[in-house]
């Protein structure tokens, strides 16, 4: 592509010319004509302001802006995905904590405050010969607090690789990497 430069007319008005045009007489956007000087002097005139950017091509992406910008793109797709479809099935579990009913209490209370103290004493005997285990069964709103304290876990988890995957997708887009320089 050729070197355009600006010619001023006998007005305001400029001409874009090429050193293909030297010598000829061409016409001005006021309408008149305009003799184009010799090539020697063509040289001499201010370049056309297009013509200065459009003789450098514009580089594309590297490859290095190219791989960033797609793992960080399926990163966080993919993670923000992962971490809906977690936290919906979060939503699904049930963790409200039973509660006793308060007729129930009262009873078992009023019983046992109606025991004599011989029986009282037999009730003691029995759980002393057999005690509570090491470890108790797990309650299932226990297991159900539990299930829901992990997907929480990774769907925050999830959360946040998808931001780490976000924020290296925009650098893939701002980040210019320089080349080597030859020697």
């Amino acid at each position: 592509m050729s070197v355009k430069y600006l010619l001023t007319c006998h007005g305001d008005q400029s001409v874009e010319v090429t050193t293909a045009d030297a010598g000829r007489t061409l016409a001005c956007p006021c309408g008149k004509s305009v003799l184009v000087p010799t090539l020697r002097h063509i040289k001499c005139l201010p370049p056309a302001e297009s013509s200065a950017d459009a003789a450098r091509p514009t580089a594309g992406w590297s490859a290095q802006q190219g791989a960033l910008f797609a793992m960080g793109t399926v990163l966080f797709v993919g993670c923000l995905l992962g971490g809906i479809g977690v936290r919906n099935e979060r939503a699904k579990i049930d963790t409200t904590v039973p509660q006793m009913h308060p007729d129930f209490v009262t009873l078992v209370t009023g019983e046992i405050a109606a025991f004599a103290p011989e029986q009282t004493l037999d009730l003691w005997e029995k759980l002393a010969a057999n005690p509570l285990p090491e470890q108790r069964a797990v309650l299932p709103h226990e297991a159900a607090n539990e299930k829901a304290s992990q997907l929480d876990r990774i769907a925050y988890s999830l959360f946040a690789i998808a931001a780490a995957g976000l924020v290296a997708a925009v650098v893939g887009v701002v980040w210019k990497p320089q080349r080597p320089q030859r020697r």
